[in-house]
């Protein structure tokens, strides 16, 4: 029987795994990827456990401790075969959105590229399925913020009264839909 602590602060947040077999892989920086991972899945840790605080010091009494660091690449990411558009017209109004007008209107808020996801399932974000939804998809969702953001050609004027249903049916859970016309894009240029 092996006993494993789950957070880093001292408290009483064990859990005990019994009946492994085989011996624990450990080496050097094993603790720091484990570490590393818990913070990729949790988000910001507590204080440094006891030991922690031995090996690497008080860094939580440094006058910088509670500046927050991204953990965000600041590079834009490459959607290039997941955004979709019109490939006879070479027309791609999603792309330049995402690729050209996020940079240029939002630069102080650029790094927010790498937290959009694009061409997601509705049944993705809402985490039930929907005969009416199924493998439809929205250009971009934002999870952190709950907001979806279509870029809305010339087609949706006649899809308008589908396009209300299904922004009701997200709104239900809580998430909000922009909608930007392509039109709204040449007003801007």
């Amino acid at each position: 029987m092996k006993e494993y602590s789950a957070n880093y602060s001292y408290s009483n947040h064990n859990f005990v795994i019994q009946n492994l077999k085989g011996e624990r892989i450990s080496n050097e920086y094993l603790p720091a990827i484990c570490i590393l991972k818990n913070i990729l899945q949790r988000g910001k840790p507590t204080l440094l456990s006891t030991y922690l605080q031995g090996e690497l010091g008080h860094l939580h009494k440094d006058k910088d401790f509670q500046k927050a660091y991204p953990l965000i690449d600041r590079e834009q990411p490459n959607w290039e075969r997941t955004i979709r558009g019109d490939e006879k017209g070479n027309y791609y109004p999603a792309k330049k959105f995402f690729e050209e007008l996020i940079p240029k209107y939002l630069s102080e808020y650029k790094f927010i590229q790498q937290l959009i996801i694009p061409e997601i399932k509705i049944e993705d974000i809402t985490q039930v399925e929907v005969d009416e939804y199924v493998n439809q998809q929205v250009d971009f969702y934002l999870p952190q913020a709950y907001l979806i953001i279509e870029i809305d050609g010339s087609q949706h004027k006649h899809n308008n009264d589908q396009d209300i249903i299904r922004d009701s049916h997200t709104a239900n859970y809580g998430i909000l839909t922009v909608r930007i016309t392509t039109s709204d894009f040449r007003i801007r240029e």
